[in-house]
């Protein structure tokens, strides 16, 4: 009896294929053409973040974005306000290789719109004259002011994302309804002469900052994680306000159709 019901379940199959054969084969032939067409999108998002980088250098006048490497600071004022460090400070010099951004990975699955990136700053060097007031972890002061060399080794950035949608036609709604990032450093040069007032204390500092600062980023990974992700969140929500997942990827490429695949 087990015997005749597979032998069943086998014809069954079979004359399942031949009849539904065809829509299969058609099936298997649109993801195919589903997966070149996002490869092409691929390429075209990683040509255009490259062009998008070689403006940077030279600053983007049109949208008040000022030449980036270097990045010039004339008294800029930085504010932290976390719970891992609270900080006011006002920084005079400039950084340099910010422009200098490797792209790791970049694949895009038509399928779902998802995505995963990763991207690496191989250095990033700055050189500036600063001064300082706050206090780290709650409880260690930190304050002074003088010169700051730095350089950040291997900062890398990485993880995946998913474009959602509600709706269709003019009525479509995008949003950006998953996104991970994962953030990691290499390496930290740091000399800083005058914090807490004594050139001694000062190099122990820059020592102990220089060797410790590419760890606290490793420990408080999630944190750090979190926060670039509502920062994430917070401008995806404005830059896909009004717009539909055709008016993305035809800013990409132009006006094209997305090759969508039946179940």
């Amino acid at each position: 009896m087990k015997s005749l019901v597979i032998i069943a379940a086998i014809l069954g199959a079979l004359a399942l294929t031949s009849v539904s054969g065809k829509s299969f084969n058609d099936r298997i032939e649109c993801l195919q053409l589903q997966r070149a067409q996002a490869r092409i999108y691929e390429a075209k998002i990683k040509a255009l973040i490259e062009k998008l980088l070689e403006q940077l250098k030279t600053g983007m006048p049109e949208q008040n974005i000022p030449p980036m490497d270097p990045f010039v600071m004339d008294n800029m004022n930085i504010v932290v306000d976390q719970q891992v460090a609270k900080i006011d400070a006002t920084v005079t010099g400039e950084v340099t290789g910010i422009t200098n951004l490797e792209i790791t990975k970049l694949t895009l699955s038509l399928a779902g719109f998802r995505f995963t990136y990763g991207f690496k700053f191989p250095a990033i060097s700055a050189n500036v004259q600063y001064s300082v007031n706050g206090e780290i972890a709650e409880f260690v002061p930190i304050y002074g002011s003088g010169d700051l060399t730095a350089t950040i080794h291997d900062l890398s950035i990485e993880g995946i994302g998913k474009i959602g949608s509600q709706g269709s036609g003019e009525e479509q709604k995008i949003f950006l309804e998953n996104f991970e990032a994962k953030l990691a450093m290499g390496g930290l040069d740091f000399h800083a002469t005058g914090l807490l007032g004594d050139e001694g204390i000062s190099a122990l500092l820059s020592k102990l900052i220089a060797e410790s600062v590419p760890d606290f980023i490793n420990e408080f990974e999630h944190d750090i994680s979190a926060l670039i992700k509502t920062q994430v969140h917070s401008l995806a929500e404005k830059a896909l306000e009004g717009k539909t997942m055709q008016d993305i990827l035809g800013m990409i490429m132009g006006k094209r159709e997305i090759i969508v695949c039946g179940d």
